[in-house]
């Protein structure tokens, strides 16, 4: 699954924190966090594939059940 969607575009140094709930920046701050850990308890993988002005790109890869 890609997902891609607008959101705050975050700063280089931010950029290091996206898998954390980080308190500084506007929002709820959960969303990949969350994200992160229900793919990685289904055996899964969550990687940004982009950031630009225009939004953020994140490839979630699960893996296929018999």
């Amino acid at each position: 699954m890609i997902v891609n969607f607008i959101a705050i575009y975050p700063s280089r140094e931010d950029q290091k924190q996206l898998y954390k709930n980080v308190r500084h920046l506007p929002g709820k701050g959960l969303g990949l966090v969350v994200a992160q850990k229900c793919v990685e308890l289904h055996g899964g993988s969550i990687e940004i594939a982009s950031i630009s002005c225009n939004g953020i790109t994140v490839t979630i890869l699960l893996p296929k059940v018999a």
